[in-house]
C-alpha cells in the first residue's frame, strides 16, 4: 500500500520540535541588565498534540496527532536540533516518521507481516534550517487573532514567529508547556519530566543524507527553550508592538452558491457522466467549492489548471519511445504519461510546431490560445515538478528531469510557459491568495490528487481554489 499523504511530517514535526522552545518556567520580559543565565542543557523532551483545521491538510486521514521529541545539544551548549517521531495507522499499515541525528526516515509496517518493515529516506528539499531561525526570531506581542477569533492568552506571555512563511502566535501560560496558534493549525506542547529515547531505524541501502544539523541559538531562543528571561530592548517593547492578525482557516463563498462544472483533462480510462466526482482524478473537490458558475456567457468564470496550451513534451517523449526512436525511457513515469500504444487523447497534446504536431493541430492550438487569452478568469500554472511529498512525487521528479521539456520550469508534464502562453506573466504570484497562481507543485498536486502543504503558501492548491470566488 502506498501512502498518499506521507509528505510532511519531517517538515512539520521538525519545526514543531524545534519551535517547542518554551520549557517549564514561564518566560518573563526584563531589561538585559537583569537577565538570568540559562543553558541549553536544561531543555526537556516534549509531547506535542497537533490539530489541523482543514481537511486538505490531514495526514493519513488524521486531523489530530501526537509528536514526541527530544533535544540534541552541542557539546559547547550553543546549538541544538531535535530528534522526533510520530506514528499514523492507515488501514493495515503503520507509518512511523522519524527525524534522528539530522536524518529523516519513514518506516512502514504491515500488520500482516510486522517483522518485515520498509525503511526509506525522506526527501532533502525540506527547509529544516528555518526551524531554529523561527525560534531565534520569536518576539513578544500584545495580542493576536485568527480571522475574527481572538487568541486567548490571558494568563501568559504571547510571542509571534513564522516558519516557511506561516505565522504562529505562541502562548506561554504555565509551567507545563505552551500552545501555538496558527491560521490552519494549532499545537499544544507538554514538557516531559523523563528523557525520550529515539533511535534511527536500520536502513539496508545507501545511507540517507543529513538534511539538518545543529543551529546556533540566539539569547532570545535560549531563554525560550530553557524558560529563562527574555531580553527585550526598547524597540521591541510590548507597549509599542503591533497586534498580530492571521488569516481564517477557510474561505467562504463571496457570492451566491452555484453549480460547478469540471472539464477533466487526460488520464481517465473511461468517459463517464460524473467524472467531476471521481476522487482519483480530481481529489475530493466537492467539499472545497463554496460557489461557482455553470453556464458560458458574460458572467462565466473560467479557471484553468495546468493547461498544456502549447502541448506537452511528455507526449512527444512517449511517442519517440513507442516508435523505437529512443532506447531508454524513464519507465517510472508510465502512470503519468500512459503506455504504448498511445491513446489519441494523449497524442492530441503533441507539442505545437514539433515533429508530431500537424498543420491542423497547430491551427487548433492557435485558436485555443486566442480563446484562452480572451476569456480566462484565473489560472494555476506551476514552475516546479517537485511538489509536496506524496506517492506521485518520485515519478514527477523523474518526469521533470527526463522529459526533454523546453524549460526546466515545468510541473513534470506541462511547462509554465505552455500553461501561461498569451497571459501577462507579471500577474502570477506564488501565494494561494493570488488570482493567477504560480505554485511549487507537480501535475498531480495541481489536479488535487494529493494535499496542501502545512506551511508554504506556494503549495496550497485546494485553499487557492476554495478562495477564488
Amino acid at each position: 500500500m502506498q501512502p498518499p499523504l506521507r509528505l510532511v511530517f519531517a517538515t512539520f514535526a521538525t519545526f514543531l520540535v524545534l519551535a517547542i522552545a518554551l520549557d517549564g518556567q514561564k518566560p518573563s520580559v526584563v531589561d538585559q541588565h537583569t537577565m538570568k543565565p540559562s543553558s541549553l542543557a536544561d531543555a526537556p523532551s516534549v509531547h506535542l498534540h497537533v490539530t489541523l483545521k482543514r481537511q486538505a491538510l490531514e495526514i493519513h486521514g488524521y486531523s489530530e496527532f501526537d509528536v514526541f521529541a527530544t533535544p540534541v545539544v552541542s557539546t559547547d551548549n550553543t546549538s541544538v536540533f531535535y530528534d522526533g517521531y510520530a506514528v499514523f495507522v492507515e488501514g493495515a499499515v503503520q507509518f512511523k516518521y522519524l527525524f534522528v541525528d539530522g536524518v529523516a526516515y519513514l518506516v512502514e509496517t504491515n500488520n500482516s507481516d510486522p517483522v518485515n518493515q520498509t525503511v526509506q529516506c525522506f526527501p532533502s528539499n525540506i527547509p529544516f534550517a528555518s526551524a531554529v531561525s523561527a525560534l531565534n526570531e520569536a518576539m513578544p506581542i500584545p495580542s493576536a487573532s485568527v480571522g475574527d477569533e481572538v487568541v486567548e492568552c490571558t494568563s501568559g506571555n504571547l510571542f509571534k514567529t513564522s516558519f516557511d512563511g506561516a505565522d504562529f502566535a505562541l502562548c506561554v501560560s504555565d509551567a507545563s508547556g505552551f500552545v501555538a496558534f496558527g491560521s490552519e493549525m494549532n499545537f499544544k506542547v507538554e514538557y516531559l519530566d523523563g528523557h525520550v529515547d529515539i533511535s534511527a531505524p536500520r536502513l539496508n541501502e545507501v545511507s540517507c543524507p543529513v538534511v539538518k544539523t545543529s543551529t546556533f541559538v540566539t539569547p532570545t531562543a535560549l531563554a525560550l527553550i530553557t524558560g529563562g528571561d527574555v531580553q527585550v530592548g526598547s524597540s521591541r517593547n510590548l507597549k509599542t508592538a503591533e497586534h498580530m492578525w492571521m488569516d481564517a482557516p477557510t474561505c467562504s463563498c463571496k457570492s451566491k452558491p452555484r453549480p460547478c462544472i469540471f472539464f477533466h483533462g487526460l488520464g481517465n480510462e473511461n468517459d463517464e457522466k460524473e467524472l467531476q466526482d471521481l476522487s482519483r482524478h480530481w481529489g475530493d473537490m466537492s467539499k472545497r467549492t463554496p460557489c461557482w458558475k455553470c453556464s458560458f456567457g458574460e458572467s462565466t468564470s473560467w479557471v484553468s489548471l495546468s493547461a498544456p496550451m502549447t502541448g506537452s513534451m511528455a507526449s512527444d517523449y512517449l511517442q519517440d519511445f513507442c516508435n523505437d526512436e529512443i532506447s531508454s525511457f524513464a519507465t517510472g513515469i508510465f502512470e503519468l504519461t500512459g503506455q504504448c500504444p498511445m491513446d489519441p487523447s494523449r497524442k492530441s497534446t503533441s507539442y505545437q510546431n514539433e515533429k508530431y504536431s500537424s498543420k491542423g493541430l497547430n491551427a487548433a492550438y492557435i485558436a485555443a490560445q486566442e480563446a484562452y487569452r480572451g476569456n480566462i478568469t484565473t489560472a494555476l500554472c506551476s514552475n516546479s515538478y517537485v511538489g509536496v511529498f506524496s506517492k506521485y512525487q518520485a515519478m514527477s521528479i523523474i518526469a521533470g528531469k527526463s522529459v526533454p521539456h523546453k524549460s526546466p520550469e515545468n510541473d513534470c508534464l506541462v511547462e509554465f510557459q505552455s500553461c501561461a502562453v498569451g497571459l501577462d506573466t507579471s500577474l502570477f504570484g506564488n501565494s494561494y491568495t493570488d488570482k493567477f497562481y504560480m505554485p511549487e507543485l507537480n501535475h498531480a498536486d495541481t489536479s488535487f490528487r494529493t494535499r496542501d502543504a502545512l506551511f508554504k503558501a506556494s503549495q496550497k492548491p485546494a485553499k487557492w481554489f476554495e478562495c477564488l470566488l
